[in-house]
């Protein structure tokens, strides 16, 4: 009994401490917090009963490490999957077991997804943006990396967020890329 009360008790808390933090032009339940060191915001987001860890990220030739381009037919073919890294030293979270990359992953979009060539069709582009930036042919490309499920966190400290492992994923959700730090609305 005393469990199940001290738990609806953290829930009360959590949306009472959440709301007093929201932007008021926001729609979403989010705590902004700032990295005294690199000066990233992560976003707290409640969707349901998952805690998102969000990062606005602006990638550039000098953050970011792209793999050789992936053709067209072959993305489609793993379902808009692909990988970009970024040097940890330019990642804004600390990632002390990490040797030298952070390596942000797209996550395949199943076939049998809702909108799913759509879907497929947003990566590839977003791959294909990513290699221009890379190749300096655009100056940057912002973009939603979503922390989870790697991480470590200091109980309402979103200061002291630090990776567990190397792996970042680009924010997806019923494998849509999801290029927004907002809630969605389910």
């Amino acid at each position: 009994m005393w469990h199940l009360s001290r738990m609806k008790f953290r829930q009360f808390f959590v949306i009472v401490f959440a709301t007093t933090v929201i932007n008021s032009t926001s729609s979403c339940t989010s705590e902004n917090s700032s990295n005294e060191e690199d000066s990233a915001i992560v976003h707290l987001l409640q969707e349901q009963a998952k805690q998102l860890y969000l990062v606005e990220y602006e990638m550039t030739a000098e953050n970011l490490i792209m793999t050789k381009p992936k053709a067209s037919d072959v993305l489609l073919q793993q379902g808009g999957q692909f990988s970009a890294y970024i040097d940890k030293k330019n990642f804004p979270i600390k990632a002390p077991n990490c040797a030298k990359l952070i390596i942000v992953g797209m996550k395949e979009t199943k076939k049998s997804a809702p909108n799913a060539e759509q879907s497929i069709a947003d990566k590839i582009d977003l791959h294909y943006d990513l290699q221009d930036v890379y190749k300096k042919k655009t100056a940057s490309k912002k973009v939603i990396i979503e922390l989870n499920p790697y991480i470590i966190k200091a109980t309402g400290d979103l200061d002291k967020i630090e990776l567990a492992r190397c792996n970042v994923y680009f924010r997806t959700y019923r494998g849509k890329y999801i290029n927004s730090l907002k809630a969605l609305k389910i």
